[in-house]
């Protein structure tokens, strides 16, 4: 029997990435999706909803403004073993792609050695190319082939791996989803399994995020304060305007992208550029209808 599984996603206004998110993990062999939906006002909900016509997805809806991402996923990650039958379990953010050994992660997962619980997995940051006056990147899925070696989080700190884990009923996942509690056997780290962030996708997006996300954490009192310390720091940056000086130095220019390359500290793989490009061929139609129900949001 193959082994299952199964996806959570968290999501609050992804509808830029969510369907390639989805659909890109669903073609490598994630047999369901969790996506609990936190405040969304976009298309995320209505793009969720096409998607569910033909993959299969749980749609949770989660009303509270407090970002209890580690309580959330925890919740969603337990239930995937109750509930989904799960074996394995990716607890996954929209812009994060996991690209496994010939595209199919049941079978890489059924090879790793029963005393391992989980995996750890590098994360790679998209490159974000210089758009000179437009404050607009060019860093999505459905563009990018650079990605950064040894990649940052927005504090400058290298950029933590994500854990995915053997399903069980007493899972704990950590703030972040970089590690768990409470399993038996070791967690190890894989050079298999890549994932490609895209954290830096659009300016205005980013703006939201970091606004929205940052207010959560604020008014979130029980969470520890050096939870979320890049999303407040991020936010008091917004605070003084001081993000879009961020996210100027975040852009590449053509010379330094080569330099890059020549270097090493850049190196370029397109294998999810070509993944999303055949699914945006293959179902066409529901991009189309993605698109509209941006335009209506």
């Amino acid at each position: 029997m193959s082994t299952r599984v199964v996806m959570t996603l968290l999501v609050r206004n992804e509808e830029d990435v969510i369907a390639e998110n989805i659909l890109f993990h669903y073609a490598q062999g994630v047999e369901s999706f969790l996506v609990m939906d936190n405040l969304s006002t976009d298309a995320t909900s209505a793009i969720l909803r096409r998607l569910a016509r033909f993959v299969p997805i749980t749609y949770i809806q989660q009303t509270s403004d407090t970002y209890d991402q580690a309580q959330w996923v925890t919740e969603m990650a337990r239930s995937a073993y109750q509930d989904h039958g799960a074996d394995w379990v990716i607890n996954n953010d929209a812009d994060e792609f996991w690209l496994f050994p010939d595209g199919d992660a049941p079978s890489f997962l059924d090879s790793v050695a029963p005393g391992i619980a989980g995996l750890f997995v590098q994360r790679f940051n998209a490159v974000l190319p210089e758009s000179g006056r437009r404050r607009d990147g060019l860093a999505h899925p459905s563009q990018s082939c650079f990605f950064w070696r040894e990649s940052i989080n927005a504090l400058h700190r290298p950029l933590p791996p994500k854990c995915m884990h053997r399903a069980f009923a007493d899972v704990t996942v950590d703030q972040g989803n970089h590690e768990i509690f409470g399993h038996q056997g070791s967690l190890e780290f894989s050079d298999q399994v890549s994932i490609f962030h895209f954290p830096y996708r659009r300016f205005s997006s980013y703006q939201s995020k970091i606004r929205l996300g940052g207010a959560a954490y604020q008014r979130n009192k029980g969470l520890p304060r050096t939870w979320g310390d890049a999303w407040r720091q991020q936010r008091r940056l917004l605070r003084r305007d001081g993000l879009w000086e961020f996210w100027r130095g975040l852009q590449t220019t053509p010379e330094a992208l080569a330099q890059g390359l020549k270097e090493g500290s850049i190196f370029e793989d397109a294998r999810l550029f070509v993944a999303v490009k055949s699914l945006r061929a293959k179902h066409r139609w529901f991009w189309l209808k993605c698109r509209i129900s941006r335009w209506l949001s």
